[in-house]
């Protein structure tokens, strides 16, 4: 078309036998020119450019709304991570403390039979049968004490039982002492007072045992 253009342009400058020469107007130049262009702009593909251009920019919104989404929901799952973490870190800290943290329960138990094992233990060092009385053995009553530390006295409370043995060997008088202080059933009972005088055939002994016991 361009050339068609240029070929009438041509014509018009060669006579009917071609010997004849006439120079073009600036106007009528202009015009071909003019019109050569806009065939030009007529035969470019404009549509396959604006569709590639409107599929570019849809992709790079596509990709831009996944990207956007991909990040929320690693974010959500990194913050998720981090919270199984710290429970799992909490947990950790509250076994760890509650293992530092002595049973109270276990360690001063409460003793209904304290008077009875000791005179069980007393027994059986001298050899004496089961609901007979140890001859110059005397085991009292268990008696409620006072403990001057108010930190432990909300937590826990004191009990003693006083007992007195009269002219006997000085080796059972500490055997026993040893079994009762040993009994795993007495707990963290303990020899808290004793003395000891030489009698006609032995020895005079006051005993008090005295055991710390959880508050119920």
């Amino acid at each position: 078309m361009s050339e068609a253009l240029t070929n009438i342009g041509a014509g018009t400058a060669m006579g009917p036998r071609g010997s004849a020469h006439r120079s073009r107007t600036p106007g009528v130049e202009t015009q071909l020119r003019a019109m050569a262009n806009a065939v030009d702009r007529a035969n470019r593909p404009n549509g396959l450019l604006l569709l590639g251009a409107v599929v570019a920019v849809g992709f790079l919104v596509y990709a831009s709304i996944t990207a956007r989404n991909w990040m929320t929901a690693k974010s959500r799952f990194a913050r998720a991570d981090a919270d199984a973490a710290t429970v799992t870190r909490l947990i950790g800290e509250y076994n760890a403390e509650k293992a530092r943290t002595p049973d109270l329960s276990r360690l001063f138990p409460t003793l209904a039979a304290m008077g009875s094992d000791i005179e069980k233990h007393a027994r059986e060092v001298w050899g004496v049968p089961p609901g007979q009385p140890v001859p110059g053995v005397t085991v009292g009553p268990k008696q409620p004490g006072r403990i001057y530390d108010t930190a432990v006295e909300r937590a826990l409370t004191v009990a003693s039982i006083e007992c007195n043995v009269n002219d006997q060997p000085l080796e059972k008088v500490m055997d026993w002492l040893s079994r009762v202080e040993s009994d795993s059933f007495l707990g963290p009972t303990f020899v808290s007072s004793l003395t000891l005088n030489p009698a006609t055939s032995g020895w005079q002994a006051s005993v008090r045992f005295t055991t710390y016991e959880r508050k119920p």
